[in-house]
């Protein structure tokens, strides 16, 4: 099993100052994000018997905690994200945590300059 905490990954961002609903929207789009790309990136094996991370993959967006989670229960998930001796890696997951690590820091940056500039307009500075 393999879990994303996205919330704890995202901390270092400084969204604990920012306000609940807009530190809500950010994790939730990061969390959302974040998903797509593990399971863009998680392989497939077509066949019946093959493994198929894509599609057990899994997210939740938990609204009272403000925690987005992408989890994934496949028995081959650590060895295909890590590797071992026998079998290269092909990390899927940490892609994932990049991805919304971008998301978060886009979406801080830009909620940051829309603050900015309607303060202004509040204050009818240029």
């Amino acid at each position: 099993m393999i879990n994303l905490d996205i919330q704890g990954q995202l901390g270092k961002f400084g969204y604990h100052n920012i306000p609940k609903e807009v530190a809500d929207s950010i994790l939730r789009i990061a969390t959302l994000k974040a998903y797509e790309m593990a399971v863009r990136r998680a392989p497939y094996d077509p066949t019946p018997d093959g493994i198929h991370l894509k599609t057990d993959l899994e997210h939740e967006y938990i609204d009272e905690e403000l925690m987005g989670v992408v989890s994934i229960e496949s028995p081959y998930a650590m060895i295909t994200e890590r590797g071992s001796r026998h079998r290269l890696a092909h990390p899927f997951m940490r892609p994932a945590a990049d991805a919304a690590r971008r998301a978060v820091k886009s979406l801080i940056i830009k909620s940051v300059k829309e603050a900015i500039a309607e303060e202004k307009l509040k204050s009818g500075g240029s």
